[in-house]
């Protein structure tokens, strides 16, 4: 299996720690972000990797080693990072944003299922994407909306090449194309 990590975005939420550094570089206890990602990917058995790269991209190029680079040359969401890297997808894959550091103890799972999401429960899905299960089945993913309590997108999918055939083919209200998907009972 393979992984792709979306680390292409300019992180402007995080300004100014990110005005000389892209987001995934950042460092949590004393390491970049994207090597505890690339270091928990690893640790379930997955090698390769490819990162998706635009805002400061030669800075990432720089530090990360032993992966695959693609560049989001439109940065303008989630869908345009993850086309960026279609061509590295040839079967399953794992896709984690480069912007999530968390202690995943049951990532095995989003490895053994196809087509699953990790979500998370919170008090408000407002600063999140929020996730919409109906019949016990995922309905809806939507990006940075909703509000009170729901589920999160935790930004960790595994995902088949199919999802290139679903992806947001225009604008959000935000103006990013997004992984903005529907889903039927």
């Amino acid at each position: 299996m393979k992984a792709i990590i979306l680390a292409a975005g300019k992180g402007e939420r995080m300004r100014p720690l990110t005005d000389y550094k892209p987001k995934s570089l950042l460092p949590i206890c004393n390491k970049p972000l994207i090597e505890h990602q690339i270091d928990l990917l690893r640790g379930v058995g997955i090698e390769e990797i490819a990162v998706v790269v635009g805002y400061l991209k030669e800075k990432m190029m720089n530090c990360v080693r032993d992966v695959k680079f693609y560049e989001d040359k439109v940065i303008k969401g989630t869908a345009t990072a993850l086309y960026a890297a279609r061509s590295f997808v040839d079967d399953d894959f794992i896709l984690m944003y480069g912007d999530i550091f968390a202690d995943i103890s049951n990532f095995e799972k989003i490895i053994e299922e196809k087509n699953a999401i990790g979500v998370v429960a919170v008090e408000d899905v407002s600063k999140y994407g929020s996730v919409i299960f109906e019949c016990g089945v995922l309905k809806e993913i939507r990006e940075k909306s909703g509000h009170g309590r729901g589920f999160a997108n935790a930004g960790i999918y595994h995902f088949s090449p199919s999802i290139f055939e679903f992806l947001d083919k225009k604008e959000s209200e935000r103006g990013e194309y997004e992984l903005k998907m529907r889903f039927k009972c």
